[in-house]
Order: structure tokens, then C-alpha cells, then sequence
């Protein structure tokens, strides 16, 4: 698994109530990065910016909202992935969905 996707599984594992918010927009700022020209990441990414836009306004209600859309976009994407990245992203949509993070949870 990726470093980057180590991080934000860690950034979580206390709960979504729990991320520190100047980490998470720096977080998603990351992802955005990552996923800028990877093929199918389009729909992601343009999630994430608002999401980094809700995190920068410390709008807490659309960080809600968005999380679980975020989560089944990050699903959607796994097929994709580097096959050792694959059980991860499906944990980090579990996470962002608010289910226990386990695979097939």
C-alpha cells in the first residue's frame, strides 16, 4: 500500500469526528494532486476540490455531506488502482462512507 494512502487511513482510523481540519484540507489537497489526468479519477477529484472548499470554509455540515459521496467515488476507482492499493481504498470508502472500514463491511 501506497504512502499516501497510509496516511489517510491513518488520519481516520480515530473517526471521521476525530481528523484535525488543517490536516485534512492539506489531505485532500494531496489526493486532488494524485488524481489530476488519472483516468476515471475526473468525478473523484472534482469532489475533493469540494470538499477542500467545505474544509476551508470549516463548514462542517457539507464535510458530512460530502464524505459519503467521496467514499463511493474512491470505490468506484479501486478496479484501477495498483492491485496492492486495492484493500486499502476500499477501507478508506468504507471510512468515508461512516462504515467500519472493513472490506465488505
Amino acid at each position: 500500500m501506497n504512502d499516501q494512502l497510509k496516511q489517510t487511513l491513518t488520519a481516520l482510523s480515530g473517526g471521521r469526528e476525530s481528523l484535525d481540519l488543517t490536516a485534512a484540507r492539506q489531505n485532500v489537497g494531496d489526493w486532488q494532486q494524485t488524481l489530476a489526468g488519472l483516468p476515471g479519477g475526473e468525478a473523484l477529484a472534482a469532489r475533493l476540490a469540494d470538499l477542500g472548499a467545505a474544509l476551508e470554509r470549516e463548514d462542517l455540515e457539507a464535510v458530512s455531506a460530502l464524505l459519503p459521496e467521496v467514499g463511493k467515488l474512491t470505490e468506484k476507482i479501486t478496479p484501477a488502482a495498483p492491485l496492492q492499493d486495492q484493500t486499502g481504498l476500499l477501507r478508506l470508502a468504507a471510512l468515508l462512507k461512516g462504515r467500519s472500514g472493513r472490506v465488505g463491511a
